[in-house]
Protein backbone atom coordinates (compact mmCIF):
# COMPACT_ATOMS: atom_id res chain seq x y z
CA UNK A 1 0.00 0.00 0.00
CA UNK A 2 1.92 3.67 -1.15
CA UNK A 3 1.90 5.69 1.96
CA UNK A 4 0.85 9.67 1.35
CA UNK A 5 2.12 12.39 2.64
CA UNK A 6 0.70 15.23 1.75
CA UNK A 7 0.99 18.85 3.40
CA UNK A 8 -1.61 18.48 6.19
CA UNK A 9 0.07 15.17 7.19
CA UNK A 10 3.69 16.53 7.65
CA UNK A 11 1.69 19.65 9.11
CA UNK A 12 0.20 17.42 11.66
CA UNK A 13 2.91 15.30 12.13
CA UNK A 14 5.18 18.39 12.88
CA UNK A 15 2.63 19.95 15.18
CA UNK A 16 2.76 15.89 17.29
CA UNK A 17 6.63 16.29 17.43
CA UNK A 18 6.54 20.04 18.70
CA UNK A 19 4.26 18.54 21.60
CA UNK A 20 5.65 15.28 21.93
CA UNK A 21 5.10 15.29 25.88
CA UNK A 22 1.71 15.67 25.29
CA UNK A 23 -1.64 13.29 24.87
CA UNK A 24 -3.86 14.89 22.59
CA UNK A 25 -7.53 14.17 21.37
CA UNK A 26 -8.66 14.95 17.46
CA UNK A 27 -10.34 17.64 18.78
CA UNK A 28 -7.54 18.96 20.76
CA UNK A 29 -5.47 19.28 17.92
CA UNK A 30 -8.18 20.40 15.80
CA UNK A 31 -8.68 23.82 18.06
CA UNK A 32 -5.17 24.33 17.90
CA UNK A 33 -4.85 23.98 13.97
CA UNK A 34 -6.70 25.98 12.19
CA UNK A 35 -5.70 24.92 8.76
CA UNK A 36 -7.18 21.05 8.52
CA UNK A 37 -10.53 19.96 9.12
CA UNK A 38 -11.12 17.31 11.97
CA UNK A 39 -12.13 14.57 9.46
CA UNK A 40 -9.01 15.23 7.79
CA UNK A 41 -7.28 14.92 11.40
CA UNK A 42 -9.10 11.30 12.25
CA UNK A 43 -7.84 10.41 9.01
CA UNK A 44 -4.41 11.34 9.44
CA UNK A 45 -4.60 10.04 12.87
CA UNK A 46 -5.46 6.98 11.53
CA UNK A 47 -2.89 6.17 8.77
CA UNK A 48 -0.15 7.61 11.17
CA UNK A 49 -1.39 5.36 14.06
CA UNK A 50 -1.27 2.25 11.23
CA UNK A 51 2.43 2.94 10.28
CA UNK A 52 3.77 3.16 14.27
CA UNK A 53 4.30 7.23 13.58
CA UNK A 54 1.74 7.58 16.40
CA UNK A 55 0.84 6.20 19.83
CA UNK A 56 -2.89 5.45 20.32
CA UNK A 57 -3.98 5.26 24.06
CA UNK A 58 -7.30 6.09 25.80
CA UNK A 59 -7.94 9.22 28.12
CA UNK A 60 -9.17 8.09 31.81
CA UNK A 61 -13.03 8.02 30.55
CA UNK A 62 -12.04 4.72 28.33
CA UNK A 63 -13.39 6.49 25.60
CA UNK A 64 -11.62 9.73 24.26
CA UNK A 65 -9.10 8.39 21.94
CA UNK A 66 -5.59 10.57 22.46
CA UNK A 67 -2.38 11.04 20.45
CA UNK A 68 1.13 11.36 21.21
CA UNK A 69 4.61 11.47 18.21
CA UNK A 70 6.91 8.47 19.44
CA UNK A 71 10.01 7.49 17.94
CA UNK A 72 9.50 4.36 16.54
CA UNK A 73 10.17 1.50 18.19
CA UNK A 74 11.64 3.57 21.76
CA UNK A 75 7.58 3.86 22.90
CA UNK A 76 5.55 0.65 21.82
CA UNK A 77 7.95 -1.17 24.47
CA UNK A 78 6.70 0.12 27.67
CA UNK A 79 4.16 2.28 29.63
CA UNK A 80 3.90 5.95 29.76
CA UNK A 81 2.47 8.09 32.49
CA UNK A 82 0.87 11.58 32.53
CA UNK A 83 0.57 14.14 34.76
CA UNK A 84 -2.88 15.31 36.23
CA UNK A 85 -1.45 18.80 37.08
CA UNK A 86 1.10 19.85 34.37
CA UNK A 87 -0.11 17.30 31.56
CA UNK A 88 2.95 15.97 30.70
CA UNK A 89 3.51 12.72 29.15
CA UNK A 90 6.41 10.80 30.42
CA UNK A 91 8.14 7.26 29.54
CA UNK A 92 8.54 4.77 31.93
CA UNK A 93 11.91 2.62 31.80
CA UNK A 94 11.57 -0.36 30.09
CA UNK A 95 13.22 -1.81 33.68
CA UNK A 96 10.27 -0.54 35.15
CA UNK A 97 7.66 -1.10 32.78
CA UNK A 98 8.58 -5.05 32.47
CA UNK A 99 8.34 -5.50 36.12
CA UNK A 100 4.78 -4.08 36.19
CA UNK A 101 3.75 -6.29 33.66
CA UNK A 102 5.20 -9.32 35.53
CA UNK A 103 3.45 -8.28 38.39
CA UNK A 104 0.60 -8.22 36.39
CA UNK A 105 1.17 -10.98 34.79
CA UNK A 106 1.29 -12.84 38.15
CA UNK A 107 -2.09 -11.72 38.72
CA UNK A 108 -3.09 -13.36 35.18
CA UNK A 109 -3.85 -9.98 33.65
CA UNK A 110 -1.60 -9.24 30.42
CA UNK A 111 -1.51 -5.45 29.87
CA UNK A 112 -1.33 -3.52 26.60
CA UNK A 113 2.22 -1.89 27.65
CA UNK A 114 2.29 0.90 24.70
CA UNK A 115 -1.54 1.84 25.07
CA UNK A 116 -1.56 2.18 28.44
CA UNK A 117 -1.69 5.75 30.04
CA UNK A 118 -1.03 5.67 34.71
CA UNK A 119 -2.09 9.16 35.57
CA UNK A 120 -0.72 10.33 39.22
CA UNK A 121 1.36 13.65 40.08
CA UNK A 122 4.95 14.30 38.69
CA UNK A 123 7.75 14.53 40.75
CA UNK A 124 8.07 18.46 39.82
CA UNK A 125 4.13 18.87 40.56
CA UNK A 126 4.32 17.18 43.93
CA UNK A 127 7.27 19.88 45.10
CA UNK A 128 4.58 22.61 44.83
Amino acid sequence: MKVYSTAKRKGLLSFLQEHKDELLSAEDIHLRLDNISISAIYRNLSALTEQGVIRKSFAKDGNTALYQFCEQEKCHSHLHIKCNVCGRVQCVDKNSSDRIAKLLSDNSFVIDEPGTVIYGKCKQCQKS
